[in-house]
């Protein structure tokens, strides 16, 4: 895979609130990630309505800034890996950026997003260790229903089967696998996850409260033959038929 990766993190609505968003970045800071900023010292943001770029000139105007607007905010450390987290609600952008899908917005959406380059040859061997923590840092912050990570071209082929909020507010596992999928351990989900695992024969992994299946454990040699094929002996075990009826 080589294009962009998305990791979306389903949560109950009301979670994204400052105090949540305001924390989960000061961890993102105790890992070495920290805002980037403009020529000016400003904090970057982008909003997610379409505005632009906005620049803060404390975190503390740009998390009150989260809290009311869905946008994104620009992270780096200091071997100038770059991520961004965002924020989507399901009342607000939400609907506009799952269109055309077999769904409807049933949470709202943190995002955490990595750029191609992340896991190519030059980066891949001292950026992911810095991914896979900022993964779990997401998870245990906003204590989030589902967990899925995809790239671009994978979401792009797997469309027909993303009724991914409608299924999981139903207490169902979506038709389709993602590279990652997590749920929390005491989920209906989690046996679920184990089954699918199973008949994959890919062993489950715990972290902290969360079970964890991956389809690989290099993410930048995952194939779309991989996950298409792992997503069909999934919905042939369990007689699923996909996202409708």
């Amino acid at each position: 895979m080589t294009s962009p990766w998305t990791f979306r993190y389903l949560l109950p609505s009301g979670v994204l609130s400052a105090g949540r968003i305001g924390f989960l970045l000061a961890e993102f800071g105790r890992a070495g990630f920290i805002s980037r900023r403009d020529e000016d010292g400003g904090i970057v943001c982008v909003a997610g309505d379409g505005a632009g770029i906005l620049h803060f000139e404390s975190m503390r105007g740009a998390v009150q800034w989260l809290d009311d607007t869905d946008g994104l905010i620009a992270l780096e450390n200091e071997d100038g890996i770059e991520v961004s987290i965002s924020f989507h609600r399901a009342h607000g952008i939400l609907p506009v950026e799952i269109v055309g899908l077999p769904d409807s917005p049933q949470f709202d959406v943190c995002a955490l997003d990595i750029d191609t380059f992340v896991l190519s040859d030059e980066y891949r061997d001292r950026s992911w260790s810095y991914i896979d923590s900022l993964i779990g840092v997401v998870a245990s912050t906003l204590s989030p229903l589902f967990i899925y990570g995809m790239d671009e071209d994978a979401l792009e082929v797997t469309r027909s089967l993303q009724c991914i909020h409608r299924r999981v507010s139903q207490g169902r596992m979506p038709p389709v696998l993602a590279w990652l999928t997590e749920v929390p351990v005491n989920s209906p989900l989690s046996v679920q996850l184990e089954a699918i695992a199973a008949v994959l024969n890919r062993p489950i992994v715990i972290r902290d409260k969360y079970i964890s299946l991956r389809l690989t454990e290099k993410p930048w040699t995952s194939s779309l033959a991989l996950l298409e094929r792992a997503g069909e002996l999934a919905r042939n075990t369990t007689h699923d038929s996909g996202c409708w009826p």
